[in-house]
């Protein structure tokens, strides 16, 4: 996928978080299925005027370093399934963020390719039902962007087409992925 992709996905989740203001505790995830998107995407969402460094200490130790979207209440720290990390700290990471010392201002956004019921158990979607990662919030941001456009109807109606075609595709891919994971 091209930097365009990762760029347009890093603005969509600024967007949504200054539109939708954090609180303490909040979790949310965004799944791929391979780590090269994941990585991707953290190094695109790393390249805006939010950005900080952040480490997670144990016993006066750094032991994980990623960083975090500095928003005015609340801080957001994205971490990921890159670097070898074990399941088993992102879910200790998870069980911190709003309630432990140092944590307290702090939500977290998961960025993974898994499929682990401890990095997804507890987090809310971006790909769910309202977010903004969700195929039909995805669809009515480009037909809107369409909209205001300097295309031909012609290519209006070729990129139409070709979402309506994508949109099936992800509908079928779903349903399989469902059908498969109940046998």
């Amino acid at each position: 996928m091209s930097d365009q992709f990762y760029s347009y996905l890093s603005d969509k989740i600024i967007e949504f978080f200054k539109a939708n203001p954090l609180s303490s505790g909040a979790k949310y995830n965004i799944q791929f299925e391979k780590k090269e998107q994941v990585e991707a995407l953290y190094e695109e969402l790393k390249d805006n005027s939010l950005y900080k460094e952040f480490e997670y200490k144990d016993k006066g130790k750094v032991k994980y370093t990623s960083y975090l979207l500095n928003y005015p209440n609340v801080k957001l720290i994205v971490a990921t399934t890159i670097s070898d990390i074990q399941p088993d700290f992102l879910t200790r990471l998870r069980n911190i963020v709003g309630v432990e010392e140092g944590y307290k201002d702090k939500a977290i956004l998961f960025i993974h390719n898994t499929t682990l019921d401890s990095i997804m158990g507890g987090t809310e979607s971006f790909a769910k039902e309202g977010m903004p990662f969700n195929i039909n919030s995805i669809q009515k941001d480009i037909r809107r962007k369409l909209d205001d456009a300097e295309f031909s109807e012609v290519d209006k109606e070729i990129i139409e087409l070709d979402l309506e075609r994508k949109r099936k595709i992800f509908l079928v891919t779903v349903f399989l992925y469902l059908n498969i994971k109940t046998y």
